[in-house]
């Protein structure tokens, strides 16, 4: 009967290991999702405000890299039509010298805010989803 006790004791003590090491592990790999999205947006951002600076200078809006945003993006962003607004392909991040971010047609660009837009969002431990570049800066220093 001594034993059994001790051998059970010791299967919750492993449970309880394991099920905390699983619990950090998992949170440990939505932290670096986010790092990794959080990176890939400042990327964008500080590539595409160098086109728009440089637009600005050569007046001439066809420097502008990316595509025409899809009428349902602008929908469900609330955005309006604009020659300023983008939508990254693989090879526009190319032309960005990106090629290390594979997310065709993920990431929206507002050239003329500086407004980065992630398609998919990130959601939170809450359940809050983020789509802008500047909500997930904000989430970050808070």
């Amino acid at each position: 009967m001594y034993i059994n006790k001790k051998i059970f004791l010791l299967l919750l003590v492993l449970v309880v290991v394991i099920a905390g090491a699983i619990y950090f592990t998992i949170n440990q790999f939505k932290s670096n999702d986010f790092e990794n999205l959080n990176t890939n947006l400042l990327q964008i951002q500080a590539k595409t405000k160098n086109i728009k600076e440089k637009t600005i200078v050569e007046e001439n809006k066809e420097l502008l890299i990316g595509q025409a945003v899809p009428e349902e993006l602008l929908t469900r962003f609330n955005l309006s039509n604009s020659e300023s607004l983008r939508i990254l392909s693989n090879e526009d991040l190319n032309k960005l010298g990106l090629s290390n971010i594979d997310a065709d047609m993920k990431y929206i660009v507002d050239y003329e805010s500086g407004e980065i837009y992630y398609v998919d969002g990130f959601q939170d431990k809450s359940g809050q989803t983020y789509y802008k570049l500047s909500e997930m800066n904000a989430i970050t220093q808070e």
